[in-house]
């Protein structure tokens, strides 16, 4: 389906060839886990050339949502950002959790989200409770894995009221494997 190149863990780029049926599972596999479907918009954070950019375009347009562009100025300034999320009727945010902490501080008391999806690194404690404190917000999805699973392949929804010490990074998602190896694999 696509080539994308990654440093990933080793800091060596290297390119990924994803195949066409891990994408459209991907796909499927998100759009039932996290319900995205008609009126909702979702924001497109990501550079096209970054995998997340599949998930926030693919995943709307296959469930009926629609996509809304973020503009890289927009994206380099939390207030603008929480502007045109309130403009554009955006209701899902899909970052990676440094990111989003990035953005909460400058958050509206009033803003609304249907989904907050967040992966790709740890989430930590601290900005998981900052993220029921601060925002309204539906669902918080928690999800991870390497490029090579067609962006992530495990997760876990979250709720106000669940971990204290650490945020899980979840289960296998729907038709993925997940293995835990010691160091003779």
């Amino acid at each position: 389906a696509y080539v994308i190149y990654t440093s990933g863990s080793t800091g060596a780029p290297k390119g990924v060839a994803v195949a066409h049926s891990s994408l459209v599972n991907k796909v499927v596999t998100m759009g039932t886990e996290i319900a995205i479907g008609p009126g909702q918009r979702v924001a497109m954070l990501s550079a096209v050339a970054f995998d997340p950019a599949i998930e926030q375009t693919l995943l709307p347009l296959i469930s009926g949502a629609s996509v809304a562009v973020v503009p890289d100025a927009v994206r380099e300034a939390p207030e603008a950002l929480w502007d045109l999320i309130v403009l554009e009727g955006i209701t899902t945010l899909d970052c990676v959790p440094s990111y989003f902490a990035a953005l909460l501080a400058a958050a509206p008391k009033t803003i609304t989200l249907d989904h907050l999806i967040l992966g790709g690194e740890e989430f930590p404690v601290g900005l998981y409770k900052k993220v029921f404190e601060r925002i309204g917000v539906s669902r918080v999805h928690n999800l991870y894995g390497p490029t090579e699973a067609t962006v992530e392949c495990v997760g876990i929804a979250v709720g106000p009221h669940f971990w204290d010490d650490l945020v899980p990074i979840g289960r296998p998602l729907p038709n993925y494997r997940a293995y835990v190896l010691d160091d003779f694999l």
